[in-house]
């Protein structure tokens, strides 16, 4: 081996992830302001003032083309007004905000949330999120072969389809 270049590729190789996390971080923050400034358009009924012909909030998202249409503003605008102001000094990425919104339902649930998304490894957050809905978590199930579900997938059109009568 040439100890040399394996370690360039190293450096490169933590070069990289180092820029990678702060790429993903500045996109979380990007995706929170996203909802901020969304919703601040919806409350103050902007979208009526910017044409004669955005009279709704989904005529001004088509109208600005920004690629987000109404259910994508309803989730950023969500995210925003539940955890926006709660995550002053948190690092947590946009997706695992998306996970845990489901289970919050007050001051006292969104700070435990937030803190479980903190902390947790992503794994291990879904996990959680499954025993409290009832469910069993992948890493607590032993996958019983009579529960086993046969799949094939076509090799064609890359079409998953189940196999039925075994």
């Amino acid at each position: 081996m040439n100890e040399p270049a394996d370690k360039l590729k190293i450096d490169q190789a933590m070069m990289a992830v180092e820029e990678l996390t702060k790429c993903a971080q500045e996109i979380d923050l990007r995706f929170l302001h996203l909802g901020k400034m969304l919703w601040f358009v919806k409350k103050e009924e902007l979208y009526r003032y910017y044409s004669e012909h955005t009279q709704t909030m989904s005529a001004f998202l088509r109208e600005i083309d920004i690629g987000i249409g109404m259910s994508a503003a309803d989730h950023y605008i969500r995210i925003y007004r539940t955890f926006g102001e709660r995550l002053a000094g948190r690092q947590i990425a946009f997706k695992r905000l998306l996970l845990i919104h489901p289970m919050v339902k007050d001051d006292a649930t969104a700070e435990k949330w937030l803190d479980l998304a903190e902390k947790l490894p992503l794994i291990g957050l879904q996990s959680e999120i499954k025993e409290r809905q009832g469910k069993t978590p992948p890493d607590g199930c032993l996958h019983p072969a009579a529960n086993l579900v046969p799949y094939f997938r076509c090799s064609i059109c890359g079409t998953w389809i189940k196999k039925e009568g075994i």
